[in-house]
């Protein structure tokens, strides 16, 4: 028996079985914050590629060992409701975003998880220069800042992006086999923009119907959380991808 009816107290089995069911939630946590994490399309910004509702397996370890507690630096709330004291704190505790950084960069056209910034990156009025010339670009304060994105890298550190007639250029040479992962439905011209050193140049496949760098900005490179490799769910879906 594992009450004590003249105690009222839990014997020492039922508390055994509390701490055991407590472990591993902490260790499926932990999991989640640095190893693996599963990620639900919740939009249609990366038709056709990924459909709303598809389930994804995310590789957090690819850029290195993610620190589990810099959640909280992204997050004014504790459970939604609580204020929370490390919200874009200071501390190497909450800030430091790799606990092992593997040094590793994404590469052009990976399909990359990532927080939305708190605010437009590098700046809400970003000033950059192209062949001599100093041009400026105007971001908006980011929807869900703070939540996780997923959008496709397109724009390296110090690439010029631009779009034509919703064509991708990169560094004025038009992007090759587009084709098997635009959505075929934009007409857009966007222009030329310079990407910042540390930071990331990021677009939906869907584009007409995405929330991505030509509005909000850049993402910096210690917003990374991991890169897109398969489709686990629905069945029908599964797939590696590219």
């Amino acid at each position: 028996m594992f009450f004590s009816k003249k105690t009222g107290e839990l014997k020492p089995k039922k508390k055994e079985s509390i701490w055991s069911i407590l472990g591993v939630i902490v260790f499926a946590l932990l999991l989640k914050a640095t190893v693996l994490t599963i990620f639900i399309i919740p939009s249609g910004s990366m038709i056709p590629t990924l459909n709303v509702g598809d389930v994804l397996i995310v590789n957090r370890l690819y850029f290195g060992l993610s620190n589990p507690l810099r959640e909280a630096w992204y997050a004014d709330k504790l459970l939604f409701v609580l204020p929370n004291p490390w919200f874009q704190s200071g501390s190497p505790l909450v800030k430091t975003r790799f606990l092992l950084n593997f040094g590793v960069k994404p590469k052009r056209l990976d399909i990359v998880i990532f927080k939305v910034p708190l605010s437009p990156q590098p700046a809400r009025d970003y000033t950059y220069e192209i062949d001599g010339k100093t041009l400026h670009a105007y971001f908006i304060q980011p929807g869900r800042a703070g939540m996780d994105y997923v959008k496709r890298c397109i724009g390296l550190p110090g690439d010029v992006v631009e779009l034509r007639n919703g064509r991708v250029l990169i560094n004025g040479e038009y992007l090759p086999d587009q084709d098997k992962f635009t959505w075929n439905n934009d007409n857009s011209y966007y222009g030329p923009l310079k990407v910042p050193e540390g930071h990331y140049f990021v677009l939906g496949d869907n584009r007409p119907h995405s929330s991505d760098s030509r509005y909000w900005g850049f993402v910096p490179e210690d917003h990374l959380v991991g890169v897109a490799r398969w489709i686990a769910l629905p069945p029908w879906r599964w797939r590696i991808l590219k």
